[in-house]
């Protein structure tokens, strides 16, 4: 280790410390008398300073907010002319969020007020009537059966009764006359029957309908019935 170096003043410490880098320093000394250059080899040393009022002291944490002032200051002081433009725009498009804390503040208190009581759930049962009640509690054992033993697979059996019974309102609804190509549209179903025929002229009359509508396919219902027959089987010769 080289040697050390020390100077003290009133306030600062200063110490130098020979840096041993495995590098040699030289200095040359010119003499103008004789026009001679003496090289000589000489030490590094690095200054360094500890101030007395502040030893024993650590140092105090800086934030983010206080580090990103202090950047700004030194901008406005040595930046140059686009560095400062940037401060100022960072400036203007800061949010200022001491305006919300007002608003968050009635925030929470009205989803506080809102909240119920410990005792609120046993007084809101006596707002019930008996009837909810019962109704929720047969929701409850359906939806226990049907986990149980399933939903009724005999859907196609109850779609043909709906059916069924919603041709036979239109048919009350029309007179027994229904335009059985807007119900085959909404239902996507076929027209197709042997009681879905054009109207005749009589029936026009009796329904009251223009000359047109006889273009258009209609649902007749006529006393007696007359059901189709079955087709009989076909002899293989």
């Amino acid at each position: 280790m080289g040697p050390l170096i020390a100077g003290e003043t009133d306030s600062v410490d200063f110490h130098w410390a020979n840096q041993a880098t495995g590098c040699r320093y030289l200095v040359g000394v010119h003499d103008k008398k004789t026009g001679k250059t003496t090289i000589r080899p000489t030490p590094l040393h690095i200054l360094t300073r500890d101030v007395k009022a502040l030893k024993g002291q650590e140092p105090i944490a800086v934030s983010v907010l206080q580090r990103l002032e202090a950047r700004a200051a030194l901008g406005e002081s040595f930046g140059t002319k686009k560095a400062k433009l940037a401060i100022k725009a960072q400036e203007q498009n800061k949010v200022d969020v001491s305006a919300m804390e007002s608003v968050q503040d009635s925030s929470v208190r009205r989803l506080y007020d809102a909240v119920p009581a410990i005792g609120h759930p046993k007084q809101s049962w006596k707002s019930f009537s008996a009837r909810e009640v019962n109704l929720y509690a047969v929701r409850c054992c359906r939806r226990s059966v049907v986990s149980i033993h399933g939903e009724c697979k005999d859907v196609f059996q109850k779609e043909t009764l709906l059916l069924t019974h919603m041709f036979a309102l239109c048919l009350r609804v029309d007179d027994y006359a229904t335009n059985a190509e807007i119900i085959a549209k909404d239902l996507s179903q076929s027209t197709q029957s042997q009681w879905i025929t054009k109207l005749t002229v009589a029936d026009l009359k009796r329904l009251g309908l223009p000359d047109s509508a006889a273009k258009t396919k209609h649902a007749l219902l006529r006393v007696p019935l007359e059901f189709p027959q079955p087709r009989g089987k076909r002899r293989h010769g």
